[in-house]
């Protein structure tokens, strides 16, 4: 992955940045649009960040092709195939919620995250990692390290009054965020 800081790889695939002195990932292929930030050393964190973008390679071509399924209902009498990584995430997401008559396509953002994240950890010695889908932020947190995440209670002010403190032995592996005026307030 051949990144820099102020210019997008060529061509119409996924493009790929480095943000912050290198600190942090910006991937982005048509509407998918992800922030990858890790910490360990800087050869894992780059190790890290190679694996993010392979990771992230394909994924919408694949989710793409099979978009009429996954904007259709999911119930276990209707099973399907699913194609990939990432729609195998999805469906493994909603199957315990298939009473609501709900699609696939409202865990995309997370199944996203969490493939990305996945492949992202492996073999490398990182103290931390998240990979944020527009709201829905996958975490990897190791031994002692923490996450501090601000809550913003008054949606007119972004002052963040509330804190949550994620630490690893808490198991948390991720955080699904909505907008005050997005489509996805909840």
């Amino acid at each position: 992955m051949a990144c820099a800081s102020s210019s997008v790889q060529s061509g119409h695939g996924p493009q790929a940045w480095l943000l912050d002195k290198s600190t942090r990932l910006h991937l982005q292929h048509g509407p998918i649009d992800l922030l990858v930030d890790a910490k360990g050393s800087s050869t894992d964190v780059q190790r890290a960040f190679e694996q993010a973008f392979v990771a992230f390679g394909n994924i919408l071509d694949i989710l793409a092709a099979q978009l009429p399924l996954l904007r259709k209902a999911y119930t276990p009498q209707n099973d399907r195939e699913f194609i990939g990584p990432v729609a195998h995430r999805m469906k493994e997401a909603i199957e315990p919620y298939t009473e609501f008559n709900i699609t696939p396509m409202i865990a995309v953002a997370g199944a996203v995250a969490d493939h990305v994240l996945s492949n992202m950890v492996l073999e490398c010695d990182l103290l931390r990692a998240q990979v944020n889908n527009g709201g829905d932020i996958a975490l990897y947190l190791n031994g002692e390290s923490e996450l501090r995440i601000g809550v913003c209670t008054n949606p007119e002010s972004t002052l963040h009054e509330d804190v949550i403190t994620l630490k690893s032995e808490y198991g948390v592996g991720g955080v699904a965020t909505s907008g005050w005026k997005g489509r996805s307030h909840s």
